[in-house]
């Protein structure tokens, strides 16, 4: 059943309940009134017929039923009983006879139908009302009264049938109107159930206008939404398919990363393998150089201190790149210590020779000193010997750092493309501070650089396996942003469709 239909049952089924109620209420109004009248009537005759019946009047009781009862509409004919129930008079002398129902103090006041006519009985009482003198028995035309009573209901349901179709009317008219904005509203919440978000115009000025400005605001206010949602999942689209490309690169770059720094952890590995050898054959040399330096002259010390501080994961890589600078420079300083000192092996071999041939041409006085000649000259082959090998190995650490000095780069650049492609997704690379002391002409400062670049190199071992771990985290951070991203771009694409049911 459609809500229009409805209505007009509504509107048609209260005012006939209504036009029921009232009708049938009329109706019974009415009876009762005429009932209350016949009541009144009999009453006030019977009062008057008090003083007649006690005085046992046949004729006063005639008067008053003639002055009084003929002067009450639709009278019939009374009968007058005394208080042995026989009766006492009638009016009009053609009146049918009656028959009470009881004995006269036992009748209380009634009303019933009698042969076509509404009998009303009534006790006639004493003057003080402490005797029943007799009974009343007044009967009123129920044709007559029955006729005023539908002439009157007639009236009323006219009226009020009157007053139902113009309210109908009315009704039908309001309803109409009322119909017909609904019909617009109707319209347009199945516009809006479709994605379509079209505004309507309502005449009038009651309520259904204000519930159409009303919808008419809601609609514009969702038409905005949707617009602001359909820029927005556009934007998270976009937004995602970058993030995604974006997250890609950055697992790619992080990758590579992370290949080289394990690559570069090797390296490092190997440094510091060859480091601690070079540290052993520096300190077998410090040995040898100090027998020969004592002669000779003292070597100035010289250290070198590489403190490498990683605090952050750019700003290490950064540092750790400068202190290689550093170490090269360290690296050509040894390879300079020993030179020198193969320069003083070689004129230590020199005087040992020059020695010799003093020693031999002094004879038997120069043997002892040809012994010491022949200790040096051995002490100066072997020098020689060490720092052939320190040179190698001078060589192959500066191989090795070449290679890490490539790798780092490489990272450099990776950590660069990372910068650029993730919103401080890196952090500058923390300088490393590196201050080294070297000491010249004596081995034992070489020694101690060399137990310094063994340390340092150790450091940078550990700190490297930190900077390992930070890209093995990045990585993994990598991986999962590209797994937002995808979902993210699940998300816009589902945003997208979504909105793209309301046509705008």
């Amino acid at each position: 059943m459609s809500f229009k239909t409805k209505i007009y049952l509504l509107v048609a089924l209260t005012p006939s309940v209504i036009f029921i109620i009232t009708s049938i209420s009329s109706y019974l109004k009415e009876k009762k009134n005429f009932y209350n009248l016949t009541q009144n009537s009999t009453y006030i005759i019977s009062l008057s017929l008090s003083s007649p019946m006690q005085f046992e009047s046949k004729d006063g009781v005639l008067d008053v039923l003639t002055n009084q009862a003929s002067q009450i509409e639709y009278f019939s004919f009374a009968v007058v009983f005394d208080k042995d129930g026989k009766e006492f008079a009638r009016y009009p002398d053609s009146a049918p006879s009656l028959q009470l129902p009881s004995v006269p103090a036992n009748i209380k006041y009634h009303t019933s139908s009698y042969k076509g006519y509404l009998l009303a009985l009534s006790p006639i009482f004493s003057s003080d009302g402490s005797e029943v003198l007799g009974v009343l028995g007044f009967a009123f035309d129920l044709n007559k009264i029955n006729k005023k009573i539908f002439t009157s209901f007639a009236l009323n349901f006219l009226v009020i049938l009157g007053l139902f179709l113009v309210s109908l009317i009315v009704a039908n008219f309001i309803i109409s109107s009322a119909i017909k904005n609904l019909e617009h509203v109707k319209k347009s919440v199945g516009n809006l159930g479709e994605g379509k978000l079209e505004g309507f115009e309502v005449k009038g000025s009651d309520e259904f206008r204000e519930i159409s400005q009303t919808l008419n605001d809601v609609i514009k206010k969702i038409k905005d939404a949707i617009a602001i949602v359909s820029e927005t999942s556009k934007k998270v689209f976009d937004g995602s398919q970058n993030l995604a490309s974006s997250s890609l690169q950055i697992s790619r770059s992080v990758n590579e990363v992370f290949s080289n720094l394990s690559s570069i952890s090797n390296a490092v590995e190997e440094f510091t393998a060859v480091i601690n050898e070079m540290l052993g054959r520096v300190q077998s040399i410090s040995k040898n150089a100090e027998e020969v330096f004592t002669i000779s002259s003292r070597i100035k010390s010289e250290s070198v201190k590489i403190a490498e501080r990683i605090t952050d994961f750019s700003r290490r890589l950064k540092g750790l790149i400068e202190s290689f600078r550093y170490f090269e420079e360290n690296i050509e300083g040894i390879k300079r210590v020993a030179d020198i000192i193969s320069d003083i092996a070689d004129q230590t071999h020199l005087l040992s020779l020059n020695a010799s041939i003093e020693a031999a041409r002094a004879g038997e006085e120069g043997k002892g000193f040809q012994v010491v000649a022949s200790e040096v000259k051995k002490l100066a082959e072997r020098t020689s010997e060490e720092l052939k090998k320190i040179d190698s190995l001078a060589n192959s650490i500066l191989s090795t750092y070449n290679e890490i000095k490539k790798y780092m780069l490489e990272v450099g650049k990776n950590f660069e493309e990372i910068n650029r492609s993730v919103l401080d997704l890196s952090s500058e690379m923390a300088a490393i501070q590196e201050n080294a002391s070297r000491n010249k002409d004596n081995a034992l400062s070489v020694a101690s650089a060399f137990e310094e670049q063994a340390k340092t190199a150790g450091e940078i071992s550990r700190n490297l396996q930190s900077v390992v771990q930070l890209a093995h985290d990045l990585k993994d951070l990598a991986e999962k942003l590209s797994e937002l991203a995808q979902e993210m771009k699940k998300l816009g694409e589902e945003l997208k469709t979504s909105v793209s049911f309301f046509k705008i």
